[in-house]
């Protein structure tokens, strides 16, 4: 007697599978939209305001990992610690996981310290120029403790 394959999809329950597809389509909506901004920026190389057009490029290279890196969590989901993966790939290790999760983590705070620069400079707040200078380095020794929790499965 033959068994009939069984695809992951008809397997899930149906709460957790529109929990997924809504995931997968708040992700295809943001590269579209990540897609559309780089259309837009590439189209205004012109603009007489060098500055400005830097400033949103660099934006927009430090949000496409992000993006990405968000979209792959969404399309492979899993729990870290616990070891629980919905899609059971080589993708959805750990390791994988986790390096894709602490790059966009990274570029997410490299961000956050672009724009508090940038707008701290003109204003001449010395105190935010600083914080947002030390922002990279504190969120980047962050991530070193949460991989090594990760990886040894202490999170003490």
């Amino acid at each position: 007697m033959k068994s009939k394959k069984r695809s992951l999809i008809q397997d899930l329950p149906t709460g957790l599978l529109l929990w997924w597809l809504g995931l997968c389509t708040v992700s295809v909506l943001n590269i579209g939209l990540l897609a559309t901004l780089w259309m837009k920026h590439l189209k205004k190389s012109h603009i007489p305001n060098r500055e400005a057009y830097a400033v949103q490029r660099r934006q927009l290279s430090l949000s496409t990992p992000f993006v990405l890196g968000c979209a792959s969590r969404s399309f492979l989901p899993r729990a870290d610690v616990q070891r629980i993966t919905l899609v059971g790939s080589w993708l959805s290790s750990v390791l994988v996981g986790r390096t894709v999760a602490t790059i966009a983590e990274l570029r997410f705070v490299a961000q956050w310290a672009n724009l508090l620069e940038t707008f701290a400079r003109p204003a001449k707040e010395n105190r935010i120029m600083t914080f947002s200078k030390l922002l990279f380095p504190a969120i980047t020794v962050a991530e070193v403790f949460s991989r090594r929790g990760l990886l040894t499965t202490d999170n003490f």
